[in-house]
């Protein structure tokens, strides 16, 4: 996911406060599985690997782990976690999951969804939000200021879901 990428990299073409959001919430995400000394163990990644919805086996979480801790310490740091999730997120079937999301709720393909389409695809999904709450959730992740969430957008708020 390149967008991600930019975010992380605190690319120009990204707004500071995004990429700046998107690291705190990654390091918050670390931090709940964190030891003292910042680091996370074979235990502690697999737990946050089933809080994403992803199950490993041991060995394949001992694996992970083994090809980035440097020191072969069977722990890895916040620097190595973030690069490991910036692999997990620029996985190809990542984007295709995602686009296929947004096109469930791009009712028109115009690329964006608006108000209207936002509140019928939660009611749909059975939340029944009013006008105020679909606002605001547009707001949170329109970056642009148009009133409509762009896939860019919509991709970047699925994905700190994710990792929550």
């Amino acid at each position: 996911c390149e967008y991600i990428k930019m975010a992380l990299n605190s690319q120009p073409a990204q707004p500071a406060g995004a990429a700046m959001e998107f690291e705190d919430e990654l390091k918050e995400a670390f931090s709940m599985f964190a030891n003292s000394d910042q680091e996370i163990t074979v235990n502690d990644l697999g737990q946050m690997m089933m809080k994403l919805g992803k199950k490993l086996s041991k060995s394949e979480l001992k694996k992970m782990i083994k090809g980035m801790s440097a020191d072969k310490s069977k722990k890895i740091t916040y620097k190595q976690f973030k690069a490991m999730m910036m692999e997990q997120l620029s996985n190809k079937s990542c984007d295709e999951e995602i686009q296929n999301a947004f096109d469930m709720f791009d009712k028109n393909k115009d690329g964006k969804i608006d108000a209207k389409e936002l509140k019928e695809a939660m009611y749909n999904l059975g939340d029944n939000l009013d006008d105020d709450e679909v606002m605001d959730m547009i707001r949170e992740a329109d970056q642009t200021g148009d009133g409509c969430i762009t896939f860019q957008e919509f991709k970047r708020m699925m994905l700190i879901d994710e990792i929550l």
